[in-house]
Formats: structure tokens, sequence, C-alpha cells
């Protein structure tokens, strides 16, 4: 959800297994195809299922963020083989999510200018987490970055959670890029995030997981101008 908007602004894809209609959770599943080998070929059913789903939504205006386990692109070829895959969907509604620690650096970068030259969002997650590199942000230059729930959960009890969010924000928009704030569980925190400047907000809060059938597009934007009232 955007506050310069007041609107739901995009949907993250998120991935759940199955077994003999028992829910795996994607931790899980991930370490299976890891422990299997097939770690990058579930990668990849991921993205284009996401990819599919958002099709069907016929939401052209929203964006799909999408992870990408770096790790699991073996080569330039693999990476190329996604940005022209991609049919009927326009790359500037697509967000690429990133884990900077997982890969080497170098190819980061280029991976990074490859999806900014295709018109790609890229977006680095989870940042405010033990691997994050600040260094890293003035070089890589995302388009958003994400601040992860470890940073978000009860930030208005901690004037020291407080201080960072608001540098990391700060730094973003003289980067000319946007801050995320992820896990947003409590109005508490949707209110302190607000004080600090962060542009833009998930969470169970204003929606927990669900299928793409279930998506109530008016009620969601509803509930959270309810949130910006209440603010």
């Amino acid at each position: 959800f955007s506050v310069k908007t007041q609107d739901l602004i995009g949907f993250e894809a998120l991935c759940r297994g199955f077994r003999n209609d028992n829910m795996i959770y994607p931790a899980e599943l991930f370490k299976m195809a890891s422990d299997l080998g097939k770690l990058d070929k579930l990668e990849e059913v991921c993205r284009y299922s996401a990819i599919d789903y958002y099709k069907n939504i016929k939401q052209e205006n929203k964006i799909l963020f999408i992870n990408f386990d770096m790790s699991a692109i073996k080569d330039k070829d693999s990476l190329e083989k996604f940005i022209f895959n991609l049919e009927g969907v326009n790359s500037n509604h697509i967000c690429i999510e990133i884990i900077e620690s997982k890969v080497n650096f170098r190819f980061l970068l280029y991976a990074v200018a490859l999806f900014k030259y295709y018109g790609f969002l890229v977006a680095l997650d989870d940042f405010g987490t033990g691997h994050s590199n600040y260094n890293r942000l003035s070089i890589i230059k995302p388009d958003i970055l994400k601040l992860d729930m470890s940073l978000i959960r009860d930030m208005h009890l901690y004037t020291e959670k407080q201080y960072i969010v608001k540098s990391l924000v700060n730094l973003m928009h003289n980067l000319g890029g946007l801050a995320l704030a992820e896990g947003i569980e409590q109005e508490q925190e949707f209110f302190s995030c607000m004080d600090l400047g962060v542009d833009m907000f998930q969470g169970f809060l204003f929606s927990k997981p669900q299928c793409y059938k279930s998506i109530d597009l008016h009620r969601l934007s509803d509930d959270f101008k309810s949130y910006i009232s209440k603010y």
C-alpha cells in the first residue's frame, strides 16, 4: 500500500506447497528442493506461476513483487532466459526482490543493471537483518528498500529502531528511491512508520496472504484509507 496514493499498489507473490492436502511452508519447501538439488527448478516454477496468477487478477496498473533468489541463478543465460520469456506482462509492473547477501556482488550488480535496463523495478528485500550492507545501497541504488519486520516489530516502543528506520528512509529518498515497511501487524507500528516518512507498507494489519481468486481490491483499499484517516 502507498501513502502517496492512499491505495493498494501491488501484490507480493508467496508460495505454499501441499502434500496430501497438508500445507508445506516455504522454509521447508525450499529446503527440500535444495536437498534434492532442485532449488533452481522450484524458483523457476514459482516465478512463472506468480506471473500467470498476476495475469488472472487483470490489474495491469498494480505491481507484482517477486522474490528472486540470486543464488539459484547459475549464470547470465539463466537470468536472461527469465527476462526474455515474459509474455503478456509489462516489465514496468514487475518488481524484482533481491536479498543482496546471497550472491557474488559483481554478479548482483550485473543482474540489477540488466533488470533496470529492461524496465523492471528492483527492491532490496529484508534490509535490516544481520547480512545487510549499508555501503552497498549507494552502489546498487534500488528503487525500493524493504525494511525487514525485525526493524518494524514494536518499533513504537524502541527509540533505537526509530532512529535506524528514519536514517534509512532519508537515505533512500536522497538516492531517489522509496522505503517500504514489511510485517506491519499493529496500528502503532504503522503510525510510527508514518511519522518517520515511510512510503509503502505491507503486513497482516492490512491483509493476510490469500489466494488471488479471493482478493477484494475495493475492500483492501477502503481498509487502508481508514488507517490513513485514523492516523
